[in-house]
């Protein structure tokens, strides 16, 4: 380290210390984080450093070495002068535009660590990590960051106030630990700025999907988060004298979505399913629903009649829903082509017959069993981990917090969907698990 004049101590505490140095013969500054060699955290920050070397982004810092001696090893890193965003926001209020350039900023760095091929996970997000210069942001202090295969150490990471629940104990960290971690930075931006009511109010409610204790429970990537946040940012358009007016679709319209339920196996509640949504949909903002029947079924004829509902067209209209029976439904073609404000498809089981529909549906619900004989089923979303999945959702009949805190790493959201005995008038538990279904699949 002879090569480096030391300039200050920026921070010390038992497992490192960080200084501001000048680069003897080039003038540069830098920052040098020594590790001591006799801390019990040593090989895994140094593995993390190497790791880290290898990165590419432009709002990184640059990693230019690791030296030992006999005490520590050095990482030596690229020196960001700028204001850190937790000291700018002790002086200053935060403008809209910076709330959503920082955490967009952010978040893509966060998204990036996490599709390279050994993802990383930061672990330590908080506005002292965060270097606003100029009009950039830039995300500093690795010193948590470990990379997906690392073995994590009790008590090691996160930043009370910003880490996720599952770090105190520094296990089955994942994708969701760092969003938990973004909602937090999110909701402390909003709160030291000077936003409006409306703007915040909707920016709060992103904060609560990604914030859940319960990982399942929270914003399944950071992509998802992304575009949530770009939603709301291009929700405003500017009218001809350069004010800015809101968006004729408001936050709580389902104004021409398409939803596509498809179950894992015949039998595990589909159309049971697909059936209570249209109906809450119908009872929530849309005025006209329409409910699809895959063509190789026809149960939804033997339910109507079963109450008391017929026609001759195999189409059936309750409450505001229009039902379109599989094999009897005439001239179906026609009723699709007509306007509604969400349609729900009943897509059976038969994954092949049913991706095609699929990939047409703004959302897409997969419904599983909770029976431990099944769990075979779950191949399927197996298959899909690591594709786009940004708005797809598991529903698991009959199932509780348990069985769910069990079925991990398929990369969706998923809740317990519980017993409804009447599809057709759903009651208020089915409710709510909607609509935390719908708030999860923007």
């Amino acid at each position: 380290m002879d090569r480096y004049r030391i300039i200050s101590v920026l921070s010390s505490h038992e497992h490192s210390t960080v200084w501001l140095a000048e680069h003897k013969a080039l003038g540069d500054l830098r920052i040098i984080k020594g590790i001591p060699r006799s801390s019990c955290y040593h090989d895994v920050l140094v593995r993390e450093a190497h790791l880290l070397k290898h990165l590419n982004s432009p709002f990184i810092p640059i990693i230019y070495d690791v030296e030992e001696d006999d005490d520590y090893t050095y990482i030596v890193e690229q020196y960001i002068e700028g204001e850190s965003l937790g000291v700018m926001c002790t002086h200053r209020l935060l403008s809209e535009y910076e709330v959503f350039h920082i955490i967009l900023r952010i978040s893509s760095i966060i998204k990036y660590l996490h599709t390279l091929p050994e993802k990383i996970y930061y672990l330590d997000l908080k506005p002292e990590n965060i270097i606003v210069a100029g009009q950039e942001a830039y995300l500093v202090d690795f010193g948590s960051a470990v990379s997906e295969s690392a073995k994590l150490s009790q008590g090691l990471f996160g930043t009370a106030g910003f880490s996720a629940p599952e770090q105190s104990s520094g296990k089955n960290v994942s994708e969701r630990t760092d969003v938990y971690a973004l909602g937090r930075l999110l909701e402390y931006m909003v709160n030291h700025s000077g936003i409006d009511n409306a703007m915040r109010d909707r920016l709060l409610k992103v904060v609560q999907k990604a914030c859940s204790r319960e990982w399942w429970k929270r914003i399944s990537d950071v992509d998802i988060f992304i575009k949530m946040l770009e939603k709301l940012k291009n929700g405003k358009t500017e009218t001809k004298e350069g004010g800015k007016k809101e968006n004729a679709k408001q936050a709580n319209s389902f104004e021409g979505t398409r939803i596509g339920v498809f179950g894992l196996s015949a039998g595990c509640g589909t159309t049971t399913v697909a059936l209570a949504l249209a109906a809450y949909l119908a009872g929530k903002d849309c005025e006209k629903v329409c409910f699809v029947e895959q063509d190789d079924h026809d149960d939804i004829r033997a339910l109507m009649e079963s109450v008391g509902v017929r026609s001759r067209t195999g189409m059936y209209e309750i409450d505001r829903v229009r039902y379109l029976a599989g094999k009897s439904c005439r001239n179906k073609a026609g009723f699709l082509n007509e306007k509604y404000d969400a349609m729900v498809f009943d897509l059976g089981s038969d994954a092949q017959k049913a991706m095609s529909t699929l990939r047409l549906c703004d959302r897409k619900i997969v419904i599983g069993s909770s029976a431990v004989w099944r769990s075979k089923e779950y191949e399927f979303l197996t298959m899909l981990k690591g594709r786009e999945t940004e708005n797809w959702f598991l529903l698991v009949n009959l199932a509780d917090s348990t069985i769910l805190r069990n079925m991990r790493g398929y990369g969706i959201g998923m809740l317990p969907f519980p017993w409804e005995p009447d599809p057709l008038h759903p009651d208020a538990a089915a409710a709510r698990v909607f609509e935390k279904t719908l708030r999860m699949t923007p």
